[in-house]
């Protein structure tokens, strides 16, 4: 019987062979994410059943998923938004998933700024279709505005067509509080 972990990492190491297309690369890549956000398994998990395959093709790309992953990310709009969104020139490091008490709960946001009090939602075109959702999104904003912070939510789309766009919108925003 073979672990999730050494599963996950078998996957990957075949999804990374020389001349696969680009589909099982993106299902390993999902694999590990969701695995990891449902916590069936650990990054450090991850990370010592591929040392044990010191041959392991896409290894570079593994580990730095799991940094990823490890250091908050998600899903992999998470993943693309913290590469091409949320690095923002001019601005600090932005904080990832940042635990933010209210009166609805703990609210993670997926980036913020904790000295102006601004926080980023990276909405996944998936998730944010169901209509329900867009209701919890504006009591979490509610919340967190009760809290002195203010929220920025990046759809999917627009997170992904214009994110120039979404960065000058982000320091501006930052600016805007820093007053």
């Amino acid at each position: 019987m073979t672990g999730l972990a050494a599963s996950l990492v078998d996957a990957w190491g075949h999804a990374h062979a020389p001349g696969n297309p680009p589909l099982p690369v993106e299902v390993a890549r999902a694999g590990v994410i969701g695995a990891v956000r449902r916590r069936m398994v650990t990054a450090g998990a991850c990370r010592e059943a591929a040392a044990g395959l010191p041959r392991l093709a896409g290894r570079s790309s593994l580990t730095g998923l799991l940094d990823l992953v490890d250091g908050g990310c998600q899903s992999e709009f998470e993943v693309w938004g913290l590469r091409h969104l949320l690095d923002v020139p001019g601005l600090p490091p932005v904080r990832q998933q940042l635990p933010l008490r209210t009166r609805i709960g703990t609210l993670h946001l997926d980036g913020a700024w904790e000295d102006v009090r601004l926080g980023v939602e990276l909405d996944g075109a998936a998730w944010h279709r169901q209509p329900d959702q867009r209701e919890r999104d504006l009591r979490r904003d509610a919340a967190a505005l009760a809290e002195g912070w203010v929220v920025v939510r990046v759809s999917h789309r627009r997170g992904t067509t214009e994110p120039g766009a979404v960065r000058l919108d982000l320091a501006r925003a930052y600016a805007a509080r820093r007053r």
